[in-house]
């Protein structure tokens, strides 16, 4: 059976309207239903962008001794893991427009060891910190998966994230946000 196009029309701007309500500073709670990359799930309609990292995206490559490399799809085993078994709570820091539904860039942890989930993607080594957004917060995660050559720290040279804004070095992408944890 079709479904008309006019009643997807209403339900897709009836949920882009709900999501819309929210604004920074809220908080979205509940179990992870999908994840897209290595820094984007969603839980329930509500899609979420992890703050202050960045990840390869699918399509990067690298090369490891040699050897051509797709590691955006350890990064998404790598979120899947770090959410398995938990319900999730983001803060919203920032909320980006979309066509259909908003984004909401956004500090998230675990609900049952209260652990920042950007800092478990930065220690297993399968993001980066994003100074450019987190001022450096996550930076110091970065340095036993780099020792020891693990998840991105296995690229040949830099792991293929994006380090700075179009500003250039030490130029803040937008002002900077310091993570609050769960209240």
């Amino acid at each position: 059976m079709r479904v008309p196009v006019f009643v997807c029309s209403v339900l897709l701007c009836a949920g882009a309207h709900a999501e819309q309500a929210r604004s920074v500073g809220d908080l979205i709670s509940g179990h992870v239903t999908s994840v897209a990359d290595g820094d984007r799930f969603r839980v329930g309609y509500a899609r979420i962008r992890i703050w202050g990292i960045d990840v390869p995206k699918w399509r990067a490559r690298c090369t490891s001794n040699g050897e051509k490399w797709r590691p955006g799809w350890g990064s998404i085993a790598a979120l899947r893991d770090c959410l398995r078994g938990t319900t999730v709570t983001c803060r919203v820091q920032k909320i980006e427009r979309r066509l259909v539904r908003s984004r909401f860039v956004a500090e998230c942890w675990r609900d049952n060891d209260k652990e920042d989930v950007a800092a478990c993607m930065v220690r297993s080594g399968w993001a980066t910190d994003w100074p450019g957004y987190s001022g450096g917060y996550y930076a110091p995660l970065e340095a036993e998966p780099k020792a020891v050559r693990r998840g991105l720290w296995q690229c040949d040279r830099e792991p293929p994230t994006r380090r700075w804004c179009k500003g250039g070095v030490g130029i803040p992408c937008e002002p900077i946000y310091k993570p609050r944890g769960p209240d």
